[in-house]
């Protein structure tokens, strides 16, 4: 895809999700801005509890308390703001426009109603189809995310599906209302390496097959390479860099992602001991000043104790946030 060819759909601006607790104020995304274009794969990665999927769940406004959006926006095509959306707006807005798929089945789906009836339920809200025409298109649902005799399986409970048969329907349930993004946060943790593969496939075969933006949240580098155009590396509420998975792979730029890429055994040769990351990741309640990862960066510093790097362009559709590439006045 073409740099002019491309079309933003969703623009995010300078998004700020803050959690109030007893213990403080959890700076969960703190002045993110990134955006997705329409017909890609953008990964976002980094290890657990930097926020990633807080942000997944802002683009759906899912955001529950003691969470709740304090700053920023969220364009849907250049025009709309869904943090504008009243609580109308919104409902219709998620399906239609952007669905979800967690990466525990077995919690998000209802476990008294039968798979059939949880996809008419949305079909009939975002589609406005009723009866028969409803049923018909989530049997195509699940035709479509490979589950066999799908107007059997449409009469089934969530019990009666093996693990990757659940996640498959979770698939099909987000997949029912032709969404424009399907954000699909860790949607092979749960499985074992088989069922992985299996699912993977499906998503690299979907996002072909219906032309729809994904947005991949996830930890799993190995994922990443394997189904992302673009990748954006999120580390303590901010993301410190954006730029397209050859290239990362070939040349990451910000000093954590030279540590994550470090840190995985290469396949070619036997290691005895992984490359760790120094140091523990910070509380997000009392982050360190400056440059969030510089307790724990080999290249920081005296300016990075003290300002917060900008993301800036250091190439073509690449950025970074670190003082190693920004140029003196």
């Amino acid at each position: 895809m073409n740099k002019e060819e491309k079309e933003v759909l969703f623009d995010v601006r300078n998004l700020k999700v803050y959690y109030y607790t007893l213990d403080g104020i959890v700076r969960a995304v703190d002045d993110v801005s990134l955006k997705i274009f329409k017909g890609e794969t953008l990964s976002l990665v980094g290890e657990s509890g930097c926020g990633k999927s807080t942000l997944s769940l802002a683009l759906c406004r899912l955001v529950q308390r003691p969470g709740k959006i304090v700053g920023g926006k969220i364009l849907y095509k250049g025009k709309e703001d869904i943090l504008k959306y009243d609580a109308k707006q919104i409902q219709q807005f998620r399906g239609s426009k952007v669905a979800i798929v967690f990466q525990d089945p077995t919690s998000s789906l209802n476990p008294v109603f039968r798979i059939g009836d949880q996809i008419v339920e949305a079909i009939t809200i975002h589609q406005m189809l009723k009866g028969k025409d409803a049923w018909d298109k989530s049997y195509e649902a699940l035709s479509l995310v490979k589950i066999p005799s799908p107007e059997d399986m449409a009469h089934s409970y969530p019990h009666q599906y093996s693990a990757g048969m659940r996640q498959r329907a979770m698939i099909a349930l987000a997949l029912s209302c032709n969404p424009d993004l399907l954000i699909a946060d860790e949607p092979t943790s749960n499985l074992d390496v088989t069922i992985q593969a299996q699912i993977l496939l499906l998503l690299k075969e979907l996002k072909e097959k219906l032309g729809a933006s994904i947005l991949l949240v996830t930890h799993d580098l190995g994922v990443t390479a394997q189904l992302a155009d673009r990748v954006a590396v999120m580390y303590a509420g901010k993301i410190v860099e954006i730029g397209p998975v050859e290239e990362f792979y070939r040349n990451p730029l910000h000093p954590y992602s030279k540590a994550l890429l470090g840190a995985i055994p290469p396949p070619h040769k036997d290691v005895e001991v992984l490359k760790e990351i120094k140091g523990e990741v910070p509380s997000l309640i009392n982050p360190p000043k400056g440059c969030r990862f510089h307790p724990r960066c080999e290249y920081a510093t005296e300016i990075c104790t003290k300002s917060d790097p900008r993301l800036i362009k250091v190439a073509e559709e690449r950025k970074v946030a670190c003082f190693l590439y920004e140029k003196g006045d």
